[in-house]
Parts: structure tokens; sequence; C-alpha cells
């Protein structure tokens, strides 16, 4: 199982070194370096590798986090993903799809 793990570990380790945050029709994508959606903004998608999501906003596609927490405060209207890490949805919060946490936990309606 680590054999297996070390090339993925390594590829992503190289792809955060060189990579830079990207933004394409609303859409959020970072490598070691968190998301924050603010409150009343809104983006499509938030994809996260090494960092967190911190969503007080919409997001109104899938949140995907690898190593690293999420965070939904209002709404994530499609599916929630992560690996390694805590997904957490405060009262109120809803997740409008599947809800998928891989190796971490969940918190759901805990302040």
């Amino acid at each position: 199982m680590i054999k297996r793990m070390l090339p993925v570990c390594l590829l992503a380790a190289a792809l955060a070194v060189a990579a830079v945050p990207a933004y394409a029709d609303r859409d959020a994508v970072q490598f070691g370096s968190n998301l924050h959606v603010e409150p009343g903004a809104t983006v499509h998608d938030a994809v996260c590798f090494f960092c967190s999501v911190n969503a007080e906003g919409e997001v109104d596609g899938d949140i995907v986090v690898f190593f690293g927490n999420v965070h939904i405060a209002h709404a994530a209207h499609h599916d929630v993903v992560n690996f390694f890490g805590t997904v957490k949805a405060d009262d109120g919060a809803s997740i409008g799809e599947d809800l998928v946490s891989m190796f971490g936990r969940i918190r759901l309606g805990e302040n």
C-alpha cells in the first residue's frame, strides 16, 4: 500500500512546488495555499491539494480536497470529497449531493 502511495505523493509534491492558483469560469484551484470563499461570494468548483477550503460563501459545484480540511458554513450544492482531512459543516449548512471522506473525519452540525 505504501509503495503504491509513494509515486502519487511525489507527483503531487512536484505539482505543488511548481503550481500557481488557477481560476477558470469561477473555478478555484490551489496547491499548498488555502482557499477561502468569502461570505456572499460564489465559486463553481473548489479544488485544493495540500491545503484547506473554508467555504463561508456558496460553492455551486464540487469541493475536492487532498491532504487538507473542508469547512462549509453555508452551502455546497454538489459533491464534497476529502482525502486525509476533516470535513466540518456548520449548523444549517447544506451539501447538495454526496459527501465522501477517505481516511479522515466528518463533523456535521457542530459549532
